[in-house]
């Protein structure tokens, strides 16, 4: 797992809300259009991925960063027959620039691949958080 680019924290009030599959956050949010893929290009967005798909990424556009600023992106998964209820599997942390127009979060497949269940993503900038679901499922 790794930060692609670097997160922000700020004092914004108002939530971040997603869109499915791509998520935008408030108006007064640097952070837009969040999508889930299996490549960082944005290609091929998704809700569902397969035990065996090696990445996700959680990627992002941004809007007006301000520098110094930082974004947590935390993977959990919420219900699985392999897992602990909501159990959180990994965050990473993205340092912003203002010269920056997109980020992403990067999340490698556990070594016996992703457990079947159902995930979620959220991204945090101090008090706001974008929560985006997801699904692994069997083909």
């Amino acid at each position: 797992m790794s930060g692609g680019t670097p997160p922000a924290k700020s004092a914004v009030k108002s939530p971040m809300t997603p869109d499915a599959p791509s998520e935008s956050a408030a108006a007064d949010s640097p952070v837009k259009n969040v999508v889930l893929t299996g490549d960082k290009m944005k290609k091929d967005p998704k809700d569902t991925f397969a035990p065996g798909d090696a990445d996700i990424y959680v990627t992002f556009d941004l809007d007006n960063p301000k520098d110094g600023d930082t974004l947590r992106g935390t993977l959990y998964c919420d219900k699985s027959a392999v897992l602990a209820p909501n159990v959180k599997l990994a965050e990473a942390t993205l340092k912003l620039t203002d010269q920056l127009t997109d980020g992403d979060f990067h999340f490698s497949k556990p070594e016996k691949g992703w457990p079947v269940g159902d995930y979620h993503v959220e991204i945090h900038r101090d008090q706001e958080v974008a929560s985006v679901p997801f699904k692994v499922a069997a083909k």
